[in-house]
């Protein structure tokens, strides 16, 4: 054994102790709750070392959680499985102030949020709308019930690609049509929906006023046209029951459980409860 091994037998117990007792400290007695926070120290460090190992402990298992449950949800591909992140969908005829509210929440959320290190996101689903699409909105040309099936798939794949490794997520689109929101929910059946209700009249108002949009709504006519005629033959392959409860550009009736927001009310509030559903969720997940 050389003297250098020995040194460090010697030495190696007293470090030790002494180590143990800077972490956990003497006796502090109860007349200690005047002291300084210098004094403090000098008899109890651990009041100060303990509480930093603890917090650092928390975000490291919270860290851990995140990359976890974002390995657990991509599969080897790269393709999220299952995604059952945390979802509020903010839907409803288009001018309702969707978007307004979303926007709202997602700063109240990531307020709530702060202590806890989230991360969570907004997602507009305007964004996948083609341009094609966009360019028939403009010349009354509704899309087939094929064509928004297709639409409704690229909507799911956005959303899966653009929540991993996020916490929790508020969606944002008009889901006119009962069978985008059927694709919608199969994909995505734990998320909460929340209904921004206003009339038609009020949504046709808006949208009339609100400039950039490639959205203007149903077009005017005095009849039936050749569309409306093409549109219905788009329908041929589904039972009738399901074409009828999709007259296309009017919003079709909610006929799941969701949240109904005044869309009349301020949007602060509506935010507020958008904000709310998502922490439940939140709460729940953890």
């Amino acid at each position: 054994i050389t003297k250098t091994q020995k040194m460090k037998q010697v030495m190696g117990c007293p470090c030790l102790i002494l180590f143990c007792f800077f972490l956990v400290g003497p006796y502090t007695p109860a007349s200690s709750a005047n002291l300084k926070p210098s004094a403090i120290f000098l008899q109890k460090p651990s009041a100060f070392v303990c509480p930093y190992i603890i917090g650092n402990s928390r975000a490291s298992r919270w860290e851990g959680h995140k990359t976890e449950r974002a390995r657990s949800r991509m599969s080897a591909t790269g393709v999220d499985k299952e995604c059952s992140i945390p979802m509020v969908v903010v839907f409803g005829r288009p001018g309702a102030g969707k978007s307004t509210v979303a926007d709202e929440a997602l700063r109240i959320a990531r307020d709530r949020s702060l202590p806890f290190d989230r991360d969570i996101v907004n997602l507009d689903l305007d964004v996948c709308v083609p341009q094609w699409m966009r360019d028939n909105f403009a010349q009354g040309v509704y899309p087939t019930l094929v064509q928004r099936r297709d639409f409704a798939q690229s909507c799911c794949d956005y959303v899966r690609s653009g929540v991993i490794s996020k916490d929790a997520v508020i969606i944002s689109f008009s889901f006119v049509n009962s069978d985008l929101r059927e694709i919608f929910r199969d994909e995505f059946p734990e998320a909460i929906w929340a209904l921004v209700d206003v009339t038609d009249e009020v949504a046709a108002e808006r949208i009339r006023l609100r400039k950039g949009h490639f959205y203007k709504g149903k077009p005017s006519t005095n009849g039936h046209d050749h569309r409306e005629q093409e549109s219905a033959e788009n329908y041929a392959d589904v039972d009738e029951s399901k074409a009828e409860d999709n007259p296309e550009w009017e919003f079709a009736p909610v006929e799941f459980s969701h949240i109904l927001l005044d869309g009349l009310e301020d949007a602060k509030i509506n935010a507020c409860l958008v904000a709310d559903a998502l922490e439940s969720l939140l709460v729940g997940s953890h």
